[in-house]
């Protein structure tokens, strides 16, 4: 676990000085500057120069705060978005509301949703955790099938049925769990971008949403028995801390 710990500190600030010199194509801003113009917003592809790709996710720091004050500049995107708050916070505009995150928040976003994310002190940590569709919508939707709120939450986007779900907001937890699942999915992709930890990176994404789906049941009134069961995935979270260097899908499987 601390091996992870310093591996996020030092990955917070290389990407520090990495956004200090962000820039994009003139053709990703012509086509942003194009959108805004015709629909009022701009649509965010998962792949481009700034996100390299593992396994269907891609994962960033997001940006210091704006120094000056404009209205807030909405974007969607072609992927699902987690935001999850290392250190800090930071505020999700939306539309009609607002939605404020303290640290060990997460907030995960359906791909159509107009947002506007920004820090607001210059020691706030967040990431924003990119999740292609083809990753839930083919492999992780299976792996959720029994678990009703997030297979809810895309199957209702993918389906358009009724008004599709915004968002799911999972407050922080006082136990650690969610936030060494999280830092281990952060370690696994940015540290150890190899062919061969998909199937972790899927293990981790399950326990990760069972956990949370648990949380949610608990703090909502839901009945527990409708709920995944999350012990011996929890088994599994704990190995992977323990033998991160070498954890592999055919171990997982024995276990």
């Amino acid at each position: 676990r601390r091996k992870v710990f310093m591996y996020i500190d030092h990955l917070i600030a290389s990407e520090r000085e990495k956004v200090l010199h962000l820039s994009f194509s003139d053709s990703v801003i012509k086509k942003h500057r194009q959108q805004l113009n015709e629909y009022g917003f701009f649509t965010v592809s998962i792949e481009n120069e700034q996100n390299p790709m593992n396994n269907g996710l891609s994962i960033i720091l997001h940006g210091p705060p704006i120094k000056t004050k404009h209205s807030p500049v909405f974007h969607n995107h072609e992927y699902y978005e987690m935001v999850y708050v290392y250190r800090g916070g930071c505020v999700n505009t939306f539309r009609d509301h607002e939605v404020i995150l303290s640290q060990g928040d997460i907030l995960l976003l359906n791909p159509n949703v107009l947002h506007c994310l920004h820090t607001l002190h210059e020691q706030d940590c967040v990431f924003n955790i990119m999740l292609s569709r083809s990753l839930f919508e083919e492999s992780m939707l299976l792996l959720l099938s029994d678990n009703k709120l997030f297979s809810n939450f895309i199957v209702s986007y993918m389906y358009q049925i009724n008004t599709s779900q915004e968002f799911l907001y999972f407050p922080a937890q006082q136990d650690g769990q969610v936030d060494d699942i999280v830092t281990n999915l952060i370690y696994q992709v940015r540290e150890r971008s190899s062919s061969g930890n998909g199937n972790v990176i899927q293990y981790l994404l399950a326990v990760l949403f069972t956990l949370l789906a648990r949380i949610h049941a608990e703090e909502n009134n839901i009945n527990a028995e409708t709920q995944p069961k999350i012990a011996s995935l929890l088994d599994i979270i704990s190995y992977i801390n323990q033998n991160s260097n070498t954890v592999n899908l055919s171990v997982l499987e024995e276990r």
